[in-house]
This record gives C-alpha cells, structure tokens and sequence, in this order.
C-alpha cells in the first residue's frame, strides 16, 4: 500500500539487480529519464555506490569530521558507564554485567565505524535520505547512553525501577548488536545471509539469558519487531529517514510496543511475565503508549480500508472509504483501546475515566486553569500563524511571511514550544507531560490524515502544511514538527520514567534549553554574524558560541525562577557548561535530526553529572 505522494527517485543496485532495479523505475516513471540524468550520469551514480572498501576508505581519509559525533556519543556513553560501574549505590551484579555489555558495544561500535559508514553503500534496494553520514553508529549509542543516564538517576532516587531500566538497557544494546551483525551479514556473498542473521539473532537473546539473567522473550520479541520496522521505514517512506534515524525511530517505537503489550499481559494475567513489567507508570506515559498504540492498531486492523483511502481517485470514494476508516477507528479506540488506560494504571472509581481524568485534570487547580488559558493562546497564535501561510485574507497579512519555509519561520515554532514548555515545567510539570502526550496522540493522527489526504480535512491540511516543509522533509513524511515536539517531551517523560514526584530537575529542561533556545540561537546567530565554520560543516562557531551563551543565562533564569531547583555551587555550572558546549559541538557536526538528538544527549549529561 502507497498513499497518494509525489514521485521519488530510486536507486539502482548493480549486475542484474541494477537491470531489474532499472526496469521498475522505468515502469514506475521514476527512472533516470524522470530525474533528468542521462544514462551515463545514472552508470556513474551506480558506480560510486558500488565502489569497493578500499575505494571508500581511501575517500573518507581526509574526512575528519565524519566521526566527531561518533566520538561524542562514545566518549560521553562510555564516562556515564563508568560513573554507573564506579558507583557505591550499585550492588546488583544484573546491573553491572548489562552497563558493562553496553560499554562492550561502545567498543565494537568503534571498530567497526568505518563498515557501518560503508554499509548504506552496499544496499541498493532502499532509498534513505541525502545526509553527508547515515548516523549508524550514533543510533547504535545514542539509545542505550539515554537509558544509562536514566539508570544512574535511578540508582540515587528511584531503586524500584532499576529492574526495568537494566531490562530495557539490556534490550538496547541487543538491538544495538543486531545493527553490527546486520551490517557484517549483509556483505556476505551468500544468497542466505539472513539465515546467519537469524541464527545470530537468536544466539544473542540466549546469550543474555544464560550469562547475564535477562528475560529471554521480551529481548527476542523486541529484536523481531526492530528487524521488522526499520526496513519498513526506509522501503515504505523512501527518502524520509536517514538510516539511522530510521533506526532511532525503530527503536523507540520496538520499545513503546513492547512495554505496552507486556503490561497488557501483566494487567490481566494472560501469561506469567518477569516482575518488571507490574511497575506502574505515570499517567503521562501510559497515555503516550496506550494512545500511540491504539493508532499504529488502528492502521494495522484496517490496512484495507486505508489502501482503498490510498488509491481512491473520486470524491464519493474518498469520502465513503475515509469515513470507514474514521468510524471503525473510532469504534476499536472508543471500546478497545481507551479502557486499557484505567487498567494500566489500576483505577477503580467511576470518574477515574480515560476521557474523565482529561477533562478534570486541568480544573483540579487555579494554577492548572490559569496554565491551560496561557496555553490556549499560545495554540491559537501558531494556527494563526500557519494559516496566515496559505490565506490571502488581509488581516492576516500581518503574519504572512514571503517564505514560509525559511530559517526564521521554522525557528518561530521552536520560541512558540518554548513559550509551552518553560512555563509548564516551572509551575505544572505533571500537566504539560500528560498534555504532550495528548499531543504527540493528535499530531499522528493529522499526519496521518494528511498523508492519505483523508475526507474531510487532508487535503486542506497538506497545503496547510505543505510551504512549510523543512529541507530534511524530502519524503512523502512530515516529520520534523513531530520530532520537535518528542525533543521537547522525552526530558519531561524520562526523568525518570515520569516519577519525580511533581516537582522538575534541571535536565528536564534539556529539550527547552538545546531546541527551544541553543538550535534557534544557534543558527540564528549563525546566519547573521557568521565568519568561521567548523571543519566539515556550514555551521559557524560563531553560532555555537552564542548558543551556548545563550543557554548559560537561561539556565541562570531557570534556577532564580523555578522553586524546586536550588542554586549551582561552581562544580555543577562547571558540568553545566561542559554539557552545554558537547551539545553544540554535536549540533554543528550532525546531519541527522537534531530536534530528536540534541535534548536526548544533553538530557544524559544532565541528568548522570547534577
């Protein structure tokens, strides 16, 4: 199944997979002749993707910079394991032999950095984003370094959910191994290597549950699944990832499936699963998940019906197989998916509804009340703002700017998260979690309808959308908005798991500090007093200065105005600016998303060094 899109170009492989691969994009109009190559110019294109090792190694020589945010990642995820290691908190042995298989995985990550760089060149049957690096090896660290800091955050503050974070750790880092394997196996010259892949699959979810003590189902389900989405990324959404952002989003989707099912399975006692799967969650996740879970049903149970949306070419078909989509969905979430939030988190009362527990929430305070208001304006403003983008209305030409997709427009929706955020963490951190996971709910379902462009609303919604598209959108996905809001989110969601007791740490403003003021400021400054780049990149230092300035006074103002953060002695402004600094550096040298990367890595530093 396709959803309606513009044409995409695809690359071909070589020999005969070159000549089939050539005869589907002459058939799918989406050949040489469509991208405006001549057929030499295709030949040469194939040749550089098929150039051998050595080829590649010899080019990457001189190519310093591809690797800095390789070491980052690796130099900071192997520091926090050994503040985990070296910690006098930690007595579990599970503990320590999992850290310790995660900094293992720093290792052969690292020796393996020029294959996984190599390793997108050999495949010619996807079609990832344009990027100077796929991100292989900072998807491979990024996740479980993010689940380390958490666990040593969990180790001083929250010792019940340590046999969660060590099983999550562990599944992370299997994943991470089946990454490597993935690419070592793909370039054997057998037409079976996904048989050895297959077995070494297996061999790592015993291996884990024989040395380590790690639950063997949960680690070989989640690997299936991982197995499963990130090659359904890239060949279903061609050009909208990157492959290690492909493999990011895999990860954290294998997760969410994977944690929600099994506390389904625990909650009504289906089958007997390991203990840590009974922790309870906070409202805020258990929304994320049941919700996020109830879409992905939704469009699993009625593939049919969003094929027939997909392929509809007349507007009473539109219309009919759009509503039947709406209603069945409506139907499964309303009688299915909704009740399991009250289960999940082991509510009895009769106003202890999902829909209920929405809707009192915010009158269960005046600073509630008074926050939801603020809010509301806020929300107001930024349809006002993407409407004045495709509306020739004279009041609103005010806000019309003469290029929507321009640095300036896009950075105004980074100020105007920050605008939600900042005030929400200071005063109601416990609302604006569970507010942004009813927002991460309802940003699936506009993608989604304006990706099939469903009756009543797609198509108006696509050109809504559609002059604001980042460079980064190339794929029939708009996803940048959506990586925005988890960048935003995560910090507020992780730390940790949601149980900090309704007060904010400083890490949970990771997000507003690394997006909502570094990302802006940095390009912004950029932009206009720019003079010396970074070795490798567009970015300036003049930017990443200003950002992490910028960032300094901010974090002065967080901690004057926020009452539950005490003040820095020098040791932690110290920490502070260092996390700071790795975090613009890492922005100036990645060509992945950094509305899903950046809050994440400065979250960990925050989060294991205050």
């Amino acid at each position: 199944m396709a959803p309606r899109k513009k044409s995409h170009k695809n690359k071909g492989g070589q020999g005969d997979e070159a000549q089939g691969s050539g005869e589907r994009e002459r058939e799918a109009g989406t050949g040489p002749e469509a991208r405006g190559e001549t057929e030499e110019e295709e030949e040469a294109r194939r040749a550089a993707r098929a150039g051998g090792l050595r080829d590649f190694m010899q080019r990457v020589q001189g190519q310093h910079h591809r690797a800095v945010e390789m070491r980052l990642v690796l130099v900071c995820g192997t520091i926090v394991t050994a503040q985990i290691l070296f910690s006098d908190k930690l007595t579990d042995p599970v503990v320590s032999s999992i850290t310790f298989l995660y900094m293992m995985t720093c290792v052969l990550v690292t020796v393996l950095s020029t294959w996984l760089d190599y390793f997108p060149n050999r495949l010619t049957d996807i079609l990832p984003r344009e990027a100077e690096g796929q991100g292989i090896s900072l998807a491979c660290l990024l996740p479980p370094m993010v689940c380390c800091g958490i666990l040593h955050s969990a180790l001083h503050n929250a010792t019940h959910l340590l046999g969660l974070l060590t099983l999550y750790l562990a599944i992370l880092c299997a994943l991470s191994l089946c990454s490597l394997l993935a690419a070592v196996f793909h370039a054997i010259p057998h037409p079976n290597h996904i048989v050895f892949y297959n077995f070494a699959v297996l061999g790592v979810a015993y291996a884990m549950q024989h040395w380590m003590g790690v639950p063997f189902w949960p680690v070989l389900v989640s690997i299936v699944l991982y197995s499963l989405l990130t090659p359904w990324l890239l060949y279903t959404f061609p050009e909208s990832f990157t492959l290690g952002e492909a493999m990011l989003v895999a990860q954290g989707g294998t997760l969410l499936l994977v944690d929600t099912s099994m506390q389904l399975l625990s909650v009504y006692d289906l089958v007997q699963l390991p203990s840590q799967f009974a922790i309870l969650r906070s409202p805020a996740l258990v929304y994320l998940e049941v919700l996020s879970c109830g879409v992905f049903l939704c469009c699993f149970l009625f593939l049919p019906v969003l094929y027939k949306v997909s392929i509809s070419t007349e507007h009473y078909d539109l219309k009919f197989w759009s509503g039947t989509f709406i209603l069945l969905s409506l139907s499964v979430g309303v009688m299915l998916v909704l009740p399991w939030i009250p289960n999940m988190l082991h509510w009895k009362g009769p106003t202890e509804g999902a829909i209920s527990y929405v809707l009192l929430f915010p009158f269960s305070s005046a600073a509630r009340l008074l926050l939801l208001v603020y809010w509301l304006v806020v929300l107001v403003a930024t349809v006002l703002l993407v409407w004045a983008q495709t509306s020739d209305s004279d009041w609103l030409l005010p806000f019309k700017s003469t290029n929507p997709s321009s640095l300036w427009m896009r950075k105004w929706f980074h100020m105007l998260a920050l605008l939600v955020y900042f005030p929400g963490l200071a005063l109601e951190p416990d609302m604006l979690a569970l507010g942004s996971s009813l927002f991460v709910f309802l940003f699936f379902i506009a993608e989604l309808v304006r990706l099939f462009r469903m009756w009543p609303f797609g198509e108006q919604l696509h050109q809504l959308l559609d002059p604001m598209l980042d460079d980064r959108d190339s794929g029939p996905l708009m996803l940048t908005h959506i990586y925005l809001l988890f960048g935003f989110s995560l910090p507020v969601w992780l730390y940790p798991l949601g149980s900090y007791d309704h007060e904010t740490k400083l890490a949970m403003y990771a997000g507003v500090l690394a997006l909502g003021i570094g990302d802006s400021v940095a390009a912004v400054a950029g932009k206009l007093m720019g003079r010396t780049k970074w070795p490798g990149t567009q970015k300036t230092v003049e930017g990443t200065l200003m950002s992490v300035m910028t960032q300094m006074l901010a974090v002065l103002l967080i901690v004057i105005v926020d009452p539950h953060i005490s003040f820095l002695s020098s040791w932690q402004w110290g920490v502070v600016t260092v996390s700071l600094v790795l975090t613009g550096v890492l922005e100036a040298y990645t060509w992945q998303i950094d509305n899903l990367i950046l809050s994440l890595f400065q979250f960990t530093l925050l989060t294991v060094f205050l």
